[in-house]
């Protein structure tokens, strides 16, 4: 399996079990083809307040 066939690619679902901080959908929202589910035993407000500030931002991954 190489890193290629590994990777996500546009229109899949990611699921990310161990939420955090949320970067899994800042990544997901600033490539703009990727929708996502985030879960997380403690405190999603962090997260959720991160993917907030990084929908209609430009980022890295995003052509203005």
């Amino acid at each position: 399996l190489s890193l290629h066939d590994a990777l996500p690619i546009s229109g899949d679902v990611i699921f990310d079990p161990t939420a955090g901080s949320g970067t899994t959908g800042v990544v997901c929202e600033n490539l703009g083809d990727r929708q996502y589910i985030l879960c997380e035993k403690y405190d999603i407000n962090a997260a959720l307040k991160r993917i907030s500030e990084a929908k209609g931002q430009v980022g890295l991954f995003n052509v203005a």
